[in-house]
């Protein structure tokens, strides 16, 4: 098996997702607007530097007329009114990318655009080397003549070592592959949602976080082990139907028959509720009953 950082770290969060997903390779039972929110994003950042006239962009940039920027910037992206959220996300970006624009002619003046504009974009890369493949969404060149290996985020800002994780996965994806002139120094995340972005150089914690999670991924498929782990991550599975169709759950589209405590502030159409308190109280019940047994 080629490994993504996709499969390798669900396997991780729940190796019964990972089976339907990836072994049974089941059609998802269930679509949620996040997942199609943020192929549209990619889709759109994708097109978007490939649209852009650099001598046009460089003419506003030394016009310092961030009004027009952000102007042609808006005019080379199509806004789209059927899906919740992603306007907003097309906004943020234009801010962010002005800023990021700005500051290049500020420190690179005339050879602001080769920094401006990434390295790569949405490069899909397959390692045989370590059987590993994965698509990277960007790279830049940074000022201090280093690259940035980063992902964007549609969601908003969570567990950042899952984060620092997939991005030194990244890192090691492009090791030996000669798809830059000297391997990455930086990682970065960019949130549209919240404008945030992360940039730092990768931590050995999250080398080593990431080298555990890649063990247990192989020797769990060695092993033939996909036991189900019932978290939060319920609400966004699209197999959750399936799975947790013996474990009590609580699937509704009616919130007036939900208790206060498991309505979610905006739920999607046909998105699963799951009581996911009164499920992880049975998981433990049922683990408190197989060691029992086998005392």
């Amino acid at each position: 098996m080629i490994w993504s950082k996709s499969s390798m770290l669900s396997y991780n969060q729940c190796a019964k997702r990972f089976f339907y997903e990836y072994i049974e390779r089941r059609t998802p039972e269930l679509d949620f607007d996040h997942l199609t929110r943020g192929t549209m994003f990619h889709d759109t950042v994708e097109h978007f530097f490939a649209k852009l006239d650099k001598k046009k962009l460089l003419k506003l940039l030394a016009a310092d007329d961030t009004h027009g920027i952000q102007d042609y910037f808006r005019s080379v992206i199509v806004y789209n009114d059927t899906i919740e959220g992603l306007n907003h996300l097309y906004d943020n970006m234009v801010i962010s990318e002005t800023r990021r624009a700005r500051q290049c002619y500020l420190v690179k003046k005339k050879k602001a655009l080769e920094y401006y504009f990434p390295v790569y974009s949405e490069k899909e890369i397959v390692n045989q080397e370590k059987m590993w493949r994965g698509k990277i969404d960007w790279i830049f060149k940074t000022f201090d003549d280093e690259y940035a290996i980063g992902e964007i985020k549609t969601g908003k800002v969570g567990d950042l070592s899952e984060i620092r994780k997939e991005l030194c996965f990244l890192t090691l994806l492009t090791e030996g592959m000669d798809i830059l002139p000297k391997e990455p120094k930086y990682i970065m995340c960019y949130y549209p949602k919240t404008n945030d972005i992360l940039f730092e150089i990768p931590k050995k914690v999250s080398f080593n976080a990431l080298s555990r999670a890649y063990s247990r991924a192989v020797d769990g498929l060695a092993k033939a082990e996909f036991p189900k782990n019932i978290s939060t991550l319920c609400l966004y599975c699209s197999y959750a139907q399936h799975c947790l169709g013996d474990e009590g759950k609580i699937f509704s589209n009616n919130e007036s028959d939900l208790p206060e405590t498991v309505r979610p502030k905006q739920k999607a159409k046909s998105t699963p509720v799951i009581d996911v308190k009164e499920l992880h109280k049975k998981v433990l019940e049922k683990q408190k009953i197989e060691e029992n047994t086998t005392a």
